[in-house]
Parts: structure tokens; C-alpha cells; sequence
């Protein structure tokens, strides 16, 4: 009886580390087929995961997520000798990179079989998708080839797939699956502590990379304000530097902890031991994401969760009743509606249950990950 091969390709070992490995164990269980996990690198030094199955092999391309294309020679030279030695029999890409090798693979006939694209958001990969300048409109002409060759497409929010079917990226035949969010495991993202409890922290968390589009300074000038009214409210952040090119400098972030507007800055590795000392969850992003995976844990916790209100986060919460999406991304409005939380215990402990409620109802990992694995196994 012949098994059965799933090839997933990612950017890093970090990708797979922190938000597929629900997604491999789902697909373990609903199937006997061999996984192999493909990475263009581990620039990060992530271990690799411990998955308790003899089917799940990984392999590392050597490589960059966030090298020039042109650099990657070598890397996509060992995907496309690891194709055709192993033949999978279905693949599924995700991060900007793996997505266009992987489908220009396709296109150069080094794969035959279905491939389907995770898209988890433009990040910065696909930012250019919504600039129509004189380089953008060249590189949307060379992705074109390459992703058009998907048989099917998964999305996190609407606004990505609107702005892929308007490009026609999207193969008229493809399949799509539109998911809100890729899900938490609420076991595991729960808070045992009352609202009463949370609320008297006074404490409020910004969680993220230390870059400019997820609005780190924004958050420091929203801590500003609310000291001016309310100095023992604490501002605490996670996350860490990376090599982005607009990573928030030294400077700032010296600056933030030397004034008081910050309380901590520290990289977590498990966030929830982040998030149970917290009252609230801010987070002014910008970025191109799919859906902030803050807002699913930071509900999923129990705690009213304030954002950013463009067109990814608008299925992200439920606006005034499991947080509030915030037009404008204005330092002020965030510190008044902090102000106001922390005057008024029965609208904190409504918002903090129904943010709960939300991420039950909407972000329930098993059920999103038995969907999205229905789909990658279809016809296998």
C-alpha cells in the first residue's frame, strides 16, 4: 500500500516552531501520511520541534527567509533535488519565499502533483502588492507566473484573497479556503485568575516584534498620556529585535525604559507567561498581517484586547464587546480608552468575558486546524 508524502515549505524553523505544529499534529492524526518540513533557515537557532512521530521529518535548505532571491541559488537548488527525489504528493507553502520558489518549481515541472498556498498575511514579502509604483509593478509581473500555478489557496481575512483575485493571481480553478485567523489552543491560553484580579494590575502589554509597523512607539506615546492622569498604570512589552530594517532602535527603547513609559522589555518564549500578569492587550499595528496572532491569545485569555482598526483586524474582535478597534491608530484615543477601563470595573469585567467568548467562538485551533487539514488532504 503506497503512503502517502506532505511537503510543507516555510521561510525558518521559527515559523514551524511557534505557529505550525498544531497544524503538523492535526495533519499526523487525520492521515498515515509522511511529513517532511522544509526551511529556507534557522537564522533564529530555533531547536527543532520534538514531534512525537516517526512520519514527520525536517529539513533545512541552509539558507535565508529574508535573504535576497538572487542569493538563494543553492537553497532552491536543494528544494528542487529534494522534490524530485521524494515526490511528495502534495504540497503546502507558506511565508513569501517559500510560496514563489515553490510555485516556480511547479511551473519548471520539478512537481506535478496539488500545491496549495498558506498566505498568513502580505507581511513584508508581499507588501508591494498594494503600491502601484514603477517597482512594484515589476515584481507584480515576475510573481504572477510563479503563484498563479496554485491549485489552492488558504487566507486568514478577506482583504488578502480581494487583493489577490483583483491582481489574478488566483488560477480561475483554484480552490479557497478563507479561515479568521490560523486559531490558539485555549487549554493552553487560559486565564485562571478573576477579572477583579486582572483588572487591579492596572497593566497593559504590547506583544510583537520591535519594529516600526506594529506601532511599539505608539505605544510608548499612549503610556505617556496615561501617566499624566494615571501613574501607576504599568506598560510592559514583548518581543525582541530582529533583522527588519525598520526595527525600533536602541535609542528608543533606552529612552522608553529611562522615563518610565515602559516598565520591561523582554523576549518571552512562551507568551502566555506574558500575558497572565496583564489587564489589557495594545496593539497599534500596521503591519500587513493576516491576523494578529496577539489578538486570538490575548482574548483567548480573558483580557480586552485594543487594535488597530485596518482592514485585517476587522474580524479580529467584536468592536466595545471584546475590545475595541481603534480608527486612526491615535495615541490619545488608545490612552482614553485605557483611562476609561481602569475607572470602570463592570465594563472591564464585560469586556474581559466577552473577549473570552470571542476566542472560543472564533479562534478554536482544533476546529480551524481539522478544516484546513481537510483541506491539504483532499483527494489524497
Amino acid at each position: 500500500m503506497k503512503v502517502n508524502t506532505i511537503m510543507l515549505i516555510g521561510g525558518s524553523l521559527d515559523s514551524f516552531a511557534n505557529f505550525r505544529l498544531h497544524l503538523l499534529q492535526s495533519l499526523l492524526a487525520n492521515s498515515s501520511a509522511q511529513i517532511v518540513c522544509v526551511y529556507f533557515g534557522n537564522k533564529e537557532g530555533v531547536v527543532v520541534p520534538t514531534i512525537n512521530s516517526e512520519r514527520c521529518r525536517w529539513v533545512d535548505l541552509k539558507g535565508s527567509h529574508i535573504s535576497n532571491p538572487i542569493a538563494d541559488f543553492l537553497p532552491v537548488a536543494k528544494l528542487a533535488l529534494l522534490l524530485f527525489h521524494i515526490r511528495p504528493d502534495v504540497i503546502l507553502a507558506f511565508n513569501a519565499k517559500p510560496l514563489f520558489f515553490a510555485g516556480l518549481l511547479k511551473r519548471l515541472f520539478f512537481f506535478r502533483g496539488p500545491i496549495i498556498a498558506l498566505l498568513e498575511g502580505l507581511g513584508i514579502g508581499f507588501s508591494f502588492l498594494k503600491s502601484e509604483s514603477f517597482s512594484a509593478t515589476l515584481k507584480k509581473k515576475i510573481i504572477f507566473w510563479p503563484l498563479s500555478a496554485y491549485d489552492r489557496w488558504v487566507f486568514l481575512n478577506q482583504h488578502d484573497r480581494d487583493i489577490f483575485a483583483s491582481l489574478k493571481i488566483l488560477n480561475p480553478r483554484s480552490e479557497t479556503l478563507l479561515i479568521n485567523g490560523i486559531g490558539v489552543d485555549l487549554t493552553h491560553f487560559s486565564n485562571h485568575y478573576s477579572e477583579q484580579i486582572t483588572w487591579r494590575y492596572k497593566a497593559v502589554g504590547f506583544a510583537g516584534r520591535l519594529i516600526s509597523e506594529k506601532g511599539p512607539q505608539i505605544v510608548a506615546e499612549t503610556a505617556r498620556l496615561v501617566h499624566l492622569e494615571m501613574p501607576d498604570v504599568e506598560f510592559h512589552m514583548a518581543g525582541r529585535m530582529t533583522s527588519h530594517s525598520s526595527n525600533i532602535t536602541e535609542e528608543d527603547i533606552n529612552s522608553w525604559l529611562y522615563s518610565g513609559a515602559i516598565k520591561s522589555i523582554q523576549y518571552y518564549s512562551d507568551s502566555k507567561n506574558f500575558y497572565r500578569n496583564l489587564s489589557l492587550i495594545l496593539l497599534p499595528t500596521t503591519y500587513n498581517e493576516g491576523l494578529p496572532a496577539v489578538a486570538m491569545e490575548g482574548q483567548a485569555m480573558g483580557l480586552p484586547v485594543l487594535l488597530n482598526k485596518i482592514p485585517q483586524t476587522l474580524h479580529a474582535l467584536n468592536d466595545t464587546k471584546s475590545g475595541y478597534l481603534v480608527e486612526g491608530n491615535d495615541a490619545e484615543t488608545y490612552a482614553r480608552l485605557i483611562l476609561s477601563l481602569f475607572r470602570n470595573y463592570d465594563v472591564y469585567s464585560q469586556i474581559s468575558k466577552q473577549s473570552r467568548h470571542f476566542a472560543e467562538e472564533h479562534f478554536n485551533q482544533e476546529k480551524i486546524n481539522k478544516r484546513l487539514s481537510s483541506f491539504i488532504l483532499k483527494n489524497l
